[in-house]
């Protein structure tokens, strides 16, 4: 598992606190929050943190960041290592398949053309109807897994004309670059670190008309229910830092990009495939019953029954802090 703080941020926080004691005045201490993350995927987090939204909201944001959402939830949030985490639709329906302690508290931006599927050349590959025979890996029971699922099926495939394994999400770039497998089912920084490896000999498939995957904020029972103000103060600044990207494009990618330490021009190409807006809507729920069904049919989980998902929203939160955001249908 790749984690890392981001110190620096911390450190902003605390140099504005000081320097507010150093001209005399009071401050309220703030209220620390922890949240994790996979930090490729947050860009509206990654904004609020550099223009200190959440600082104006009396909190003091430690992020703690993750290879993948199923480590946000499963090492962080259910561990009890950060007090929220944001995460994809497929670990949350998996989670959501074992236990019903944790809410969604909202969505905050949702990806399209996020995975992808990279493979060898030299393993005859070059549509992809040449996966039929071929070995293919994916994260099991995970968002690249269901794209895998949905990826066959636009191109007239199943899992049954391939040959699956499940490495772990870091080890993916790699395994497909010992010739391990032909190829596999991933997102950044995965497929760029595969075609880093590969050079010439990468190839990489996407389709736009697939489901897209939408990141949530997610905290246990406890929290919602004992630091209800908490949430609402998050979701506050995150309100903010959607405002400011929507006014500001061109400085957000610049934002995100540093912060990513990737070229902004890479950043601009993925710019116009992603929605930047919190929200709890109808669609959340929907798509969660989609894949829970899929898990079920597949026999990914010994759950014989969909869960009700609406049990799994944690609706006070967004309507306090704006109402008209929340369109679920109760």
């Amino acid at each position: 598992m790749f984690k890392r703080v981001f110190v620096k941020m911390i450190f902003a926080v605390l140099g504005i606190a000081l320097l507010g004691g150093c001209a005399g005045q009071s401050q309220a201490p703030k209220e620390a929050v922890t949240i994790g993350m996979a930090k490729s995927l947050n860009y509206m987090l990654l904004v609020a943190l550099e223009q200190g939204y959440f600082s104006n909201e009396g909190l003091e944001v430690t992020i703690v960041e993750y290879s993948t959402g199923k480590r946000v939830l499963q090492d962080g949030v259910f561990a009890g290592e950060v007090d929220m985490g944001v995460v994809g639709l497929g670990p949350l329906t998996f989670a959501s398949l074992e236990r019903d302690d944790f809410k969604i508290v909202g969505s905050i931006s949702t990806f399209f053309d996020l995975y992808r599927i990279v493979a060898r050349k030299d393993a005859g590959i070059s549509t992809p109807a040449d996966l039929a025979g071929k070995r293919v890996a994916t994260s099991k029971g995970s968002s690249f897994h269901y794209f895998l699922h949905n990826f066959l099926i636009e191109n007239k495939l199943s899992e049954e004309d391939i040959e699956m394994s499940f490495p772990k999400a870091a080890e993916l770039p790699q395994a497909l670059a010992d010739g391990e497998v032909d190829a596999f089912s991933g997102r950044e920084p995965f497929i760029s670190e595969a075609q880093a490896l590969l050079g010439d000999e990468a190839i990489v498939f996407s389709e736009l008309e697939l489901p897209a995957n939408t990141l949530n904020l997610v905290a246990l029972d406890g929290l919602v229910n004992e630091r209800p103000e908490v949430v609402e103060s998050v979701l506050r600044a995150l309100l903010q830092a959607e405002e400011f990207i929507r006014k500001n494009p061109e400085k957000s990618i610049k934002i995100v990009a540093e912060a990513l330490e990737i070229e902004e021009s890479e950043l601009t190409e993925r710019w116009p495939h992603v929605i930047l807006r919190v929200s709890l809507d109808q669609e959340l729920i929907m798509e969660l019953e989609n894949i829970a069904r899929w898990a079920i049919r597949t026999e990914l989980t010994e759950q014989t029954e969909e869960p009700n998902y609406l049990d799994y929203l944690y609706v006070d939160g967004l309507e306090k802090v704006n109402a008209k955001i929340v369109t679920v249908i109760k």
